[in-house]
């Protein structure tokens, strides 16, 4: 996806945010309580560690949805 956006002069767009997961963490079949959390933990600290791309994309977010907003009604 990386390369698409890039190629189409659009990578501002795209952002990556990815953590590394233990082969155990990563079996889509473990629901074991104590995977489930710390799959929420991984998660919780993966956002903690990006806020500011998250509030990053956020903000974009936003902003294209008043864009749209606006000339819908125009």
């Amino acid at each position: 996806m990386s390369n698409v956006f890039q190629y189409s002069g659009l990578e501002h767009n795209y952002t990556r945010i990815q953590v590394e997961l233990k082969p155990s963490e990563a079996k889509m079949d473990n629901t074991s309580k104590e995977n489930l959390e710390s799959l929420k933990k991984i998660g919780r600290d993966l956002a903690e560690q990006n806020d500011a791309k998250l509030e990053d994309i956020a903000s974009r977010l936003v902003d294209i949805r008043k864009a749209r907003l606006t000339h819908m009604s125009a």
